[in-house]
């Protein structure tokens, strides 16, 4: 049997022994964690068999009718391709390390309650399971299931200290300004069961593909599908407006954070922009009052002005958390920039990459927290490197990476990416450049005040190396992000791996038209890395040497009011809170209220009124006087006989 046939077992692993999860880690600490790292590790064993085979040529796809109404269907299966073996592979590698790393961290909760670890690891198991699986869905809704689960496994860890009502608060956030962005992805999927023209008449993602890389799906209805699915992605990915959630979502534990970033949550949307990539190629043109794109050029621009603004932001911040959640905006804006620009490969080269140096420094940070006793703000640590060693080496290495300085995985996909965006609009490419060169300016800022001087705090200078539980997959991650990117350059694994995608997959207007470059290819290298280099040095001076002084940077008044407004994240989730709430909010409530007063209340007041007045009518007759009554009896009774004398004469009849 072919490792492609027990796709199944890739996510299914997880999931079945969730029970079992919960049980064994009731009755016995760690008990459950060991069956839940056991799982991960036989879905990554598949992983690891499914790319290879996969990288040999192989392709596999097996489907089942669950449900038949009328001319729908409803098939679940799993569909095996180089975009879902290459992914399986990298949640499978990452969530390993992360669980294993877990043991350690999250061991204090046992004293909290016997029934926060089973919780935990059940959650944590489900997320990783739910995240496969929809990684090698067959279909739309099964797809679509998944997708789902993941965010509820997402509320559940961001909120996993409810106690605190600002946790809970926050995992509510996130779950419900996702859900506003999931509502499109599902009318998209709704749209695609409908027959062409109007959509593809059918759930199964090959199937959808295929008609849209054939041109049996007409431009429009791949445009309208691609932008309809793209907007659920930019939620999940944490795309503007869809990005304040994020930061927020720091409130839970370090691994859950660092399983978000590197391989589950937010990697489900730039996934799922890979997975359905032909319907954004062959999209044709969209106008929207008189401005006309394609699908790709709106993923462009979209990556493009988050990725800048995320970047800038991060510069600013002094959680040590928060700081990598806008690294993770920006970056995964950056890949949205490559799959925009018609960089496929290196989208998913960066895919990669991020995952092991973003996994990397959230558990780094997560050691860091562990041995000062949650010290989140930047400015109450430093001095760490003596006292932490293997933290810091492994955070050193994230850093390169993530800076994209050479022999690191980071300045391979960096590099791949820039080269294409150098021959797409000048805009695009200084955008692009811009949150390129970012990264080394907010990641050593970041890297300085954790590690080097001296302890500016009393859990700073008690803080001690982590245990070996811990290091352990950050030497790990950090080994992958010195591999990946030179295994690439040597061998050009990735390239092999998507030149098996028909080459429909992922041509775009960028490889049929371009044909200049903004600047030569050896300078744009050479200035992407000597600015890197100019950032790490501006911060060895500042935070290292102290040469230079912080404030030096606010003097000016317009630049301390550029700090300040980037310090305050450009007030969006205010700009956000007043728009949801002061306007649309306000102005439905006011809308109900006057719907309530003048139309609801205004029916029975009416009804009321009419009582009144009717009952006026009918009470006049009413004196109590006998004689009155007598009279209006013979008056009765005399209109009776001639109604009945009418009658007899046949003047009147009654039916």
């Amino acid at each position: 049997m072919m490792f492609v046939e027990l796709a199944w077992w890739v996510f299914l692993t997880p999931l079945i022994v969730l029970p079992f999860v919960a049980i064994l880690e009731y009755k016995k600490v760690n008990a459950g964690a060991l069956l839940s790292i056991f799982s991960v590790l036989v879905s990554l064993i598949i992983a690891t068999g499914i790319l290879f085979e996969v990288l040999g040529g192989i392709e596999y796809e097996e489907h089942y009718l669950a449900l038949k109404v009328g001319d729908i269907e409803f098939k679940y299966g799993i569909f095996v391709d180089p975009v879902s073996a290459f992914m399986g592979f990298v949640v499978s590698f990452i969530s390993l390390w992360v669980l294993i790393y877990s043991i350690e961290y999250m061991s204090h909760e046992k004293e909290k309650s016997k029934l926060a670890l089973p919780r935990y690891w059940v959650e944590i198991t489900l997320f990783v399971g739910s995240m496969l699986g929809l990684v090698y869905s067959y279909s739309l809704w099964q797809f679509y299931i998944f997708w789902e689960l993941v965010s509820l496994c997402s509320y559940l860890l961001i909120g996993y200290w409810w106690e605190d009502p600002g946790n809970a608060g926050k995992a509510t956030k996130a779950l419900v300004m996702t859900r506003f962005a999931d509502a499109f992805f599902m009318a998209g999927m709704v749209l695609a069961i409908f027959p062409p023209p109007l959509g593809a008449g059918t759930w199964d993602i090959p199937v959808i593909l295929e008609k849209a890389m054939t041109g049996a799906l007409p431009g429009s209805t791949c445009s309208i599908l691609a932008m309809l699915l793209f907007i659920g992605c930019m939620g999940k990915s944490a795309q503007l407006p869809f990005s304040t959630w994020l930061p927020d979502a720091m409130v839970g534990p370090t691994t859950v954070s660092a399983l978000i970033h590197a391989a589950t949550y937010v990697k489900a949307g730039v996934y799922a922009v890979a997975r359905f990539y032909p319907l954004f190629v062959h999209g044709s043109p969209i106008e929207i009052w008189g401005v006309s794109f394609t699908p790709l050029q709106f993923v462009a621009w979209v990556g493009a002005i988050t990725g800048v603004w995320a970047g800038l932001i991060a510069i600013t911040s002094r959680d040590i958390k928060r700081v990598l959640a806008f690294s993770t905006i920006s970056h995964l804006a950056f890949i949205m920039f490559a799959f925009g620009i018609g960089a496929f490969a290196a989208a998913m080269l960066h895919i990669i990459v991020h995952g092991f140096f973003k996994a990397l420094l959230f558990l780094d940070a997560g050691a860091v927290l562990h041995e000062t006793h949650e010290t989140k703000d930047l400015y109450m640590l430093g001095g760490l490197w003596n006292k932490m060693k293997i933290t810091a080496v492994t955070a050193l290495i994230g850093s390169l990476t993530i800076s994209g300085i050479p022999p690191f995985s980071g300045f391979f996909s960096k590099e791949e990416i820039l080269h294409a965006a150098n021959m797409s609009s000048p805009i695009l490419f200084l955008l692009g450049f811009i949150i390129a060169i970012c990264s080394s300016f907010y990641i050593f800022r970041w890297f300085f005040l954790i590690f080097t001087g001296k302890p500016r705090s009393h859990a700073a200078e008690k803080a001690k190396e982590a245990p070996y539980i811990m290091t352990v997959p950050l030497m790990v991650l950090a080994a992958g992000c010195i591999i990946i990117g030179i295994l690439n350059a040597i061998t050009h694994v990735f390239e092999t791996l998507f030149e098996y995608l028909p080459e429909t997959y992922t041509l775009t207007h960028i490889k049929a038209h371009s044909t200049h470059e903004i600047l030569p290819g050896f300078a744009l290298m050479g200035l992407s890395l000597g600015i890197a280099l100019i950032g790490i040095l501006l911060n060895y001076s500042i935070y290292y040497v102290g040469k230079i002084s912080p404030e030096a940077f606010t003097r000016p008044v317009i630049l301390r009011e550029i700090y300040k407004f980037l310090f305050n994240e450009t007030y969006l989730d205010k700009a956000i809170y007043w728009f949801t709430m002061k306007c649309i909010a306000y102005g439905v409530a006011r809308a109900l209220c006057w719907f309530d007063n003048v139309i609801i209340d205004g029916v029975y007041r009416g009804l009321a009124w009419l009582g009144v007045h009717l009952s006026n009518l009918f009470r006049r007759p009413q004196t109590g006087l006998v004689n009155y009554y007598a009279v209006a009896g013979v008056i009765g009774l005399l209109a009776l006989l001639l109604l009945f004398e009418l009658w007899l004469l046949g003047i009147i009849t009654f039916l």
